[in-house]
């Protein structure tokens, strides 16, 4: 009330203060100008030329009708056996911004499982009263990409799920699958390419598959057989050897069997197990003599593998400026079809193969060991094919001397003691 009753006293001081100067203006001309032409303007069109002035410079802003839109939602999703593994891209653009604005994508219900999320600057992806929304502070446009799995519901050999997202101008499903293992039930697929194109009903997808019936004649006559006989299909070992006389083993074993298994471990007479991990984690364990008996399950549901990595150590002793170097490893229970094992030794010694059932060669693959510590020194790289027993070793060593690792006077002087490593070597 108050603006508007000052808006009008300042209106009627400039009414009165324009009306004055045209009576000084129209009595000027009287006097110095007789005859020279007036007009005189109804108060009415003077207010209505002054509001149409008023309101040329006054900006009036603009907002958009909308405050952000999706424009296209584009699903890629490939047909599993109780799912549909789907990837999603997403173009946006926010148009206003008054605060923090909520844009909803998807439906996010008990079905839908989310599996990778990206970080995108300016936003952030959450959810919000069930639904998987992109939230920003930012006017802009948007474009990131996201996975889910959409549990699928089944009766017999058909399966079915569901997609529901709020609004999109564009959206589209484009579904793979192997056409040996399922059959597409929707009636209004179209092909493309090598798959199929969907399109929603009232921002829902319908998604319709039939497990092939002679996959799942082949499935119940492979469970009707006996389970597979366990193997360790293949073993990598790493032995950090240290100058004092320390050496630390890894071993990890690869397995393949069916179901719940137990896996025993024969462990050196000089070694110490420290850890166990099963499948990357580590997992308590209990040595009855030097036993180890081990519990193992599939990484994943219906795989048929696993991973068990030994952590151990043993105490070898001193080096002399020559010797030999016996190494012993684990004995599995189950058959090894390949062991392959690399020595990381003291730089400040040469080394030579002399016998055992490890024989050399060039090279090894890099492994990643869940225990991880460095490996410095000279490599040697060993394997053996189709073990049912302990592996074993002997390597044979001389001192360096090709550099600065040993003084031949000092050594002559104190007689065949230790070599000296070359961070202990006097100049």
């Amino acid at each position: 009330m108050l603006p508007n009753v000052l808006r009008s006293c300042s209106l009627y001081c400039m009414l009165m203060a324009f009306l004055i100067l045209c009576g000084a203006a129209q009595f000027a001309y009287a006097e110095g100008a007789a005859g020279t032409p007036s007009a005189t303007l109804p108060l009415s069109e003077v207010l209505r030329l002054y509001k149409e002035n008023q309101a040329k410079t006054e900006s009036k802003e603009i907002r958009p009708p909308l405050t952000a839109s999706v424009s296209k939602l584009e699903l890629s999703g490939r047909l599993l056996e109780g799912a549909i593994d789907v990837s999603a891209h997403v173009e946006l653009a926010v148009l206003d911004v008054q605060g923090w604005v909520t844009v909803r994508l998807l439906r996010k219900d008990a079905a839908i499982r989310i599996t990778k999320l990206p970080t995108i600057a300016g936003g952030v992806l959450a959810v919000v009263d069930g639904m998987l929304c992109f939230m920003t502070d930012k006017a802009g446009s948007y474009s990131f990409d996201f996975g889910f799995l959409s549990t699928a519901q089944v009766k017999g050999a058909r399966r079915s799920a569901e997609i529901y997202y709020p609004s999109a101008a564009l959206a589209v499903l484009k579904l793979r699958f192997d056409e040996n293992l399922f059959a597409l039930g929707n009636a209004d697929r179209i092909e493309d390419g090598d798959g199929y194109a969907l399109y929603p009903q009232t921002n829902r997808f319908e998604v319709l598959w039939d497990r092939n019936a002679k996959v799942a004649a082949a499935t119940k006559q492979a469970s009707a057989r006996p389970p597979i006989e366990p193997v360790i299909t293949s073993a990598h070992a790493s032995v950090v050897s240290t100058l004092e006389g320390r050496r630390i083993f890894r071993v990890l074993y690869a397995l393949q069997f069916e179901g719940a298994r137990t896996i025993d471990f024969a462990i050196p007479s000089r070694h110490k197990l420290e850890k166990v991990f099963v499948n990357g984690a580590s997992v308590p364990f209990r040595l009855t003599g030097r036993s180890l008996s081990l519990p193992v399950t599939p990484a994943r549901a219906g795989d048929e593998s696993a991973k068990v990595e030994l952590l151990l150590t043993e105490e070898q002793g001193g080096y002399a400026l020559s010797g030999r170097l016996d190494y012993s490893f684990p004995a599995a229970s189950w058959n090894i079809n390949d062991l392959y094992v690399t020595l990381h030794l003291p730089q400040v010694f040469n080394y030579q193969w002399e016998g055992g059932s490890l024989a050399t060669i060039n090279s090894a693959e890099e492994t990643e060991y869940t225990q991880r510590i460095p490996t410095p020194g000279k490599s040697i790289y060993l394997h053996q094919q189709l073990l049912s027993s302990a592996a074993t070793v002997r390597v044979a060593y001389t001192v360096d001397l090709t550099g600065s690792y040993y003084r031949a006077g000092a050594a002559t002087a104190r007689g065949p003691q230790m070599a000296t490593p070359i961070d202990s070597a006097n100049p």
